[in-house]
């Protein structure tokens, strides 16, 4: 355990990750620095980290203590179009954005 876990831990308990995925995620950060995908959009994330879940688990995600949880997949999507513009007025606007429960993998699919 550590800071991280800490926080992952209290952010899923408390089923509110705005902050963990600002504070804590690598692809939120290198978007923000425009290292990766500067042009595409997201969703907002409202749903637990959806890796590495032990899938012996049913009533909640409970996640291998060996792994970090993080949100591994995600749904991103770019609009034709100046991007400054697509933030003020996006092209795009997702009805739902959400993790699915699977006890087939130790990832939880997005859509």
């Amino acid at each position: 355990g550590g800071p991280v876990d800490d926080r992952v831990a209290d952010a899923v308990g408390r089923d509110d990750f705005a902050d963990l995925v600002r504070d804590c995620d690598q692809l939120t950060r290198a978007r923000r620095l425009r290292h990766a995908f500067p042009d595409f959009c997201e969703a907002p994330i409202a749903f637990p980290p959806t890796y590495k879940l032990d899938r012996r688990a049913r009533d909640q995600p409970t996640y291998l203590p060996d792994r970090r949880p993080a949100f591994c997949d995600r749904v991103l999507w770019r609009a034709g179009g100046d991007p400054a513009s697509l933030r003020e007025a996006p092209l795009v606007v997702p009805a739902k954005y959400r993790a699915l429960p699977s006890h087939l993998s130790d990832h939880m699919p997005v859509s």
